[in-house]
């Protein structure tokens, strides 16, 4: 569905007026307020040129605007070449060219959604080191959160999905459900080691155990998603099946990852943990211990 998108541009009158050579530049149009006798000195020339019915002024400057009918998914595309068609102009001295609102919007809603990342990201920590009370089993599951982005890379590019804002929401709604594998993975396997169990035994059954829940809430989830993901579902410009796809692709991707990676995290962060506290513990290389000191009484002579 195509959508709207305006690009704005200060740019010389004569481009404007379709015509070039000696035509009268935007700023003398705009200072003349005088259609009459702009039309008198265009007919002196010999040249009929249609002047503009109202002049736009931003920031004290006049401005042209123009307007496009785009296709939203190839909006980004579009935008890079447009770029790149503008920077090799050259225009007169004091004329530039800018994005519209539109794009402005866009950019400021792109640096909003990178903040929501990082504070979904934190949250999430600060949620899993409070259940499993410690401050490390946590990067376990944290680390193999950038694995679920390869199914989400790969279903935008097998269906051509454009990584719109919809699909950005869809990211921070995979944070929160992919996490949750790996929460019910980690915490039966501290549950069978509080009972007694060795740490690798604990790891295989606990993956065991929670392999068919895991993979019920995954499938739960997909299906649901699914009518979405196959329709072509759209409030004007915005599609809403990226979305649904997003969420598909990492949820598929993160839960194939998770019996595999998680416990491969787990074993390797307490063991680098142990290896820092052991030599934490034992104090520089070569350091010699201290020894018992014998204090001597004033007067006393030792004895052979």
């Amino acid at each position: 569905m195509p959508g709207r998108q305006t690009l704005s541009a200060l740019i010389v009158a004569a481009a404007l007026a379709g015509c070039s050579g000696d035509g009268p530049t935007l700023g003398g149009l705009a200072s003349s307020g005088a259609t009459e006798a702009t039309t008198a000195s265009l007919q002196q020339t010999g040249a009929t040129v249609d002047t503009p019915a109202s002049i736009e002024r931003q920031q004290r400057r006049s401005v042209a605007a123009m307007t496009a009918d785009i296709d939203s998914k190839k909006s980004s595309e579009i935008r890079k070449q447009v770029r790149k068609e503008l920077d090799g102009m050259s225009f007169p001295p004091g004329y530039t060219w800018s994005f519209g609102s539109a794009f402005e919007n866009e950019d400021e809603t792109q640096k909003e959604m990178l903040m929501n990342l990082i504070l979904a990201l934190a949250l999430v920590y600060v949620v899993m080191a409070a259940l499993f009370e410690s401050f490390l089993h946590p990067f376990a599951i944290m680390f193999a959160l950038p694995f679920a982005f390869v199914g989400i890379a790969a279903i935008c590019f097998l269906t051509a999905s454009p990584f719109n804002l919809m699909a950005q929401i869809g990211l921070l709604i995979l944070i929160g459900i992919v996490v949750n594998n790996g929460i019910v993975l980690v915490h039966h396997i501290h549950q069978l080691r509080e009972r007694g169990m060795e740490r690798t035994a604990a790891i295989l059954a606990a993956a065991s155990h929670r392999l068919r829940p895991i993979l019920m809430t995954t499938m739960c989830t997909v299906l649901g998603m699914l009518p979405l993901a196959v329709g072509g579902n759209h409030v004007g410009d915005v599609l809403y099946y990226p979305l649904a796809r997003t969420v598909i692709g990492g949820l598929v991707a993160s839960t194939m990852l998770t019996l595999l990676l998680v416990p491969c995290l787990y074993t390797l962060l307490e063991d680098g943990a142990g290896m820092i506290g052991k030599v934490w513990r034992s104090g520089p290389r070569g350091a010699v211990a201290p020894g018992p000191v014998a204090v001597q009484a004033p007067g006393s002579i030792a004895g052979g």
